[in-house]
């Protein structure tokens, strides 16, 4: 613990370099009116980082926000892709009777139900433009194959080019959307 002669002598330094900080004050009158300038400078910097800090939290937000749509909708087109491929894979099977009306069967499954209301979204509630579009070539391409299932010639042996065609749309779609996440 310090003594009081050394708290005497911190004490009368402080008093007297506050003193010469007065006298140099008072010699130097402009310094005062650059130091208010700066101040309010000072405070104009501190509300513009509080501005855009209150900005880079809102974009965030939104960018949780569009990349969660972007989830949800791979997620439906994954839980969708499920029962295609239990379709497609039922195909290798000679004879499978299974297959002839899978798809009025599931037809209320709602893994189907879901890839509906996708359809039925607005393009202004779509990621972009661009996976709108690829979404609806790629679900009538996939319903195309599935409904060939209530068609007793074409149940065993949709045509190939429809598989196909299905097969390249959703890579384009998972590409899309993938590119739709900000």
């Amino acid at each position: 613990m310090p003594d009081s002669q050394t708290f005497a002598s911190l004490w009368a330094t402080l008093i007297e370099r506050w003193g010469l900080l007065a006298a140099w004050a008072d010699q130097h009158t402009s310094v005062g009116s650059w130091i208010g300038g700066l101040g309010a400078f000072a405070g104009v910097l501190v509300a513009w980082a509080l501005t855009r800090s209150e900005y880079q939290r809102d974009r965030r937000r939104e960018q949780r926000w569009a990349n969660n749509e972007v989830n949800l909708i791979l997620r439906i087109v994954n839980d969708f892709e499920g029962l295609y491929a239990q379709y497609v894979r039922g195909l290798k099977i000679a004879d499978n009777e299974a297959l002839y009306r899978f798809y009025r069967v599931h037809s209320q499954d709602p893994k189907v139900h879901s890839m509906h209301d996708l359809a039925r979204l607005p393009i202004s509630q779509w990621p972009s433009v661009e996976s709108y579009m690829i979404f609806r070539r790629y679900f009538n391409a996939a319903i195309s194959v599935l409904e060939s299932s209530d068609d007793r010639n074409t149940a065993h042996h949709p045509p190939a080019d429809e598989l196909a065609e299905h097969d390249t749309w959703l890579a384009k779609l998972r590409d899309a959307l993938m590119g739709a996440k900000r």
